[in-house]
């Protein structure tokens, strides 16, 4: 069967209008099948213009006179059967498509509603043109009612193939004042997709119904974008060597994707050794992530973001909050070289308290492990760290940043830290923390700064021992650099007369206020230290003269911001003697001072002697592996690998073994 353009169309009876004060309009079913070893194409006009083929159940509401409701539009279902068969050429459109009326003047919208479009192919069916769009989207005007249908692309029952320039799948409630959103999914079972770019929509105020893609023992190949904006939950599951693949294959990812939900992102799979959601680019958003057991997915760079403002999101640990959360487990599923996570500022009533984004336990495998090169958390409100963050394995190159709109702090009684360390326990990388106030302290302590950072004595209670028999440290990097506008503030961490917080190897640590011209200048409290190697440390008055601050101090800090108790604008020390004139100290040694703290060093090594001896994750993975283009492929009946392929985004943000758990 050849189909001429520029276009065709399969419609039901036309829908039924009334003449009166309810112009309502009603459309039927249309269900077109192409079976028994068919061909259709779909052939251009002669003169160059590309043909259509269109499915469409369509009711539009009728009009209606000033200040009088719209007529409704209920739409049927749109289908497209192809199965044993071939459908070639052109630009398909399967539509179930409801229109609301509207008054005159463009108000007192009706009531829309869309039914079912889909496109089912089966046994070998096979389909190759420009262009696919399924859609059920509803549309009104104020005053009225939008409600999307469903939206549904099934590949069943033996090897199928859809091969098209673009691919869409819209279920959308629009125009009205009440939208309800329709809903997708996308089904394939022993089949292939390949198209250029992906589009899955499902948009409205209210929710409609999840979305899903399901590929079991199938591949979803997207080459340049993959979009999806949806209202309702969404869920993207692999099985049997399925793969969503935003490129030619796992080993060559080219795409971007960008994916949206208002509500919970579900990523499951069946193989931790397998990346089986992956693309060059990938931005995630969502109100909550879930990355199941069995789950591997990841982009050479990865974004996650939050658009939860009802409750803190919590990054790391290992038990969810009642905002976003990413635990560390699920944290052990992801590949990538870059992450980033950004957390919006919730609404709390503009509690002084509040905290946006929580900081838990968190173990980063970096670039000496084929891993992750380049971390950022980045909040509009506050950050709070309250475990151990360990960036281990880490490159002189591999940096941490921590971006925050208010605040960030550090709960130090709750065990917070954020240190990056090589595979010889050196301190190696980059640490930036950046927001208006820094705050490091003991809880009780904590809470005084927030409520008065301008706290009388607050020198001298930061500044108190903790009783440690030896300092510690609980920011540490080759490199540090904190930037502030307001206030930074470390509580010391020292003992025997040795201060400490803040440790740095030779790449220093810079402490400056951020911006030029500011209304305030910065008040800084910060006590550090420099491991310049194995018993060589420079501390105190000899570390403050290492450090960075300002090009013009007295015109960023007050008089009386200090590091290791020296002022920073006169740069006068204890004794009243500038830095740069009298003796200085001698280094420390090993038997004053340990780095990191033993408590973290003895951590740190149980970590990596446990990623060494796991011979399934981790360092045991290959830094690359072949493996066969889609279009190379028959049928997808195995995984792309026979081995992890951890390697090929970077390896975990946690410890692969934590999957056991």
């Amino acid at each position: 069967m050849q189909v001429a353009g520029p276009g065709f169309f399969f419609t039901p009876p036309s829908g039924i209008v009334y003449p009166d004060a309810t112009p309502d309009a009603t459309s039927g079913n249309v269900v077109v099948t192409v079976n028994g070893g068919s061909t259709v194409q779909v052939l251009d006009d002669g003169l160059g213009t590309p043909g259509t083929l269109t499915i469409s159940s369509a009711a539009i509401g009728g009009p209606a006179s000033a200040g009088h409701q719209g007529g409704s539009g209920d739409a049927g279902s749109a289908v497209l059967a192809i199965d044993n068969s071939t459908l070639t050429g052109g630009a398909l459109f399967i539509t179930s498509a409801g229109t609301a009326g509207a008054d005159e003047n463009g108000a007192n919208g009706g009531a829309a509603s869309s039914g079912l479009a889909s496109l089912q192919m089966s046994n070998n069916a096979d389909l190759q043109n420009d262009s696919v769009e399924i859609n059920s989207t509803a549309n009104s005007s104020a005053g009225g009612t939008a409600e999307g249908g469903f939206t549904f692309l099934s590949l069943l029952n033996s090897p199928n193939s859809l091969d098209s320039g673009s691919l869409s799948l819209l279920a959308n409630g629009q125009g009205g004042t009440t939208n309800t959103a329709g809903h997708f999914a996308l089904q394939l079972i022993n089949s292939n997709v390949s198209v250029q770019s992906f589009l899955g929509q499902a948009e409205g105020e209210l929710r409609g119904g999840a979305n899903s893609i399901l590929a079991d023992n199938s591949t979803l190949q997207i080459l340049d974008t993959g979009d999806i904006m949806v209202r309702d939950n969404l869920s993207l599951e692999t099985l049997n060597g399925g793969l969503i693949l935003g490129g030619t294959s796992p080993a060559n990812p080219t795409a971007i994707f960008t994916f949206r939900t208002f509500e919970t992102l579900f990523i499951a799979g069946d193989d931790d050794n397998l990346i089986s959601f992956g693309s060059d680019f990938m931005t995630l958003t969502s109100a909550d992530i879930d990355v199941g057991f069995g789950a591997r997915f990841g982009a050479n760079t990865l974004a996650l973001a939050s658009n939860n403002t009802s409750s803190t999101a919590v990054i790391g640990g290992g038990t969810p909050g009642a905002g976003y959360s990413l635990t560390d487990v699920e944290g052990a599923r992801i590949e990538a070289g870059e992450v980033s996570f950004f957390g919006p500022q919730i609404d709390d009533g503009n509690d002084p308290f509040g905290v946006d984004v929580e900081l838990r336990d968190l173990t980063i495998f970096g670039s000496l492990d084929d891993g992750v090169h380049t971390v950022i958390l980045d909040s509009d409100g506050v950050v709070s760290v309250t475990g151990p963050v360990e960036y281990v394995l880490a490159g002189p190159d591999d940096s941490f940043s921590v971006f925050a709109g208010e605040r960030i702090q550090f709960v130090l009684d709750a065990n917070a830290t954020i240190y990056m360390v090589d595979d010889q326990d050196v301190l190696t990388g980059t640490l930036t923390l950046s927001a208006p106030s820094i705050f490091a302290a003991d809880s009780d302590l904590l809470d005084q700064i927030i409520a008065d950072p301008l706290l009388p004595g607050l020198q001298d209670l930061l500044a108190e021992e903790p009783g440690f028999s030896e300092p510690g440290a609980y920011i540490e990097a080759d490199t540090v650099f904190l930037f502030g506008e307001d206030y930074i503030y470390t509580q010391n961490w020292g003992a025997s007369g040795v201060f400490s917080a803040v440790a740095v190897g030779p790449g220093g640590l810079t402490v400056a206020q951020e911006g030029d011209a500011l209304p305030n200048l910065l008040n800084a409290i910060v006590f550090g230290i420099q491991v310049n190697g194995l018993n060589d440390f420079t501390s105190n008055a000899n570390f403050f003269r290492l450090v960075t601050f300002n090009m013009e101090p007295s015109n960023h800090f007050t008089n009386e911001s200090t590091l290791n108790l020296c002022f920073i604008v006169s740069g006068v020390c204890g004794s009243g003697i500038p830095v740069g004139e009298g003796q200085i100290e001698p280094p420390i040694t090993n038997s004053t001072y340990t780095a990191p703290p033993p408590l973290v060093t003895r951590e740190t090594t149980e970590i990596v002697e446990q990623n060494e001896e796991d011979n399934s994750f981790g360092l045991d993975f290959p830094s690359m592996f072949s493996a066969e283009t889609v279009d190379e492929q028959t049928n997808v009946t195995q995984p792309v690998t026979s081995g992890g392929d951890n390697a090929l985004y970077g390896d975990p943000l946690e410890d692969d073994e934590n999957d056991a758990q």
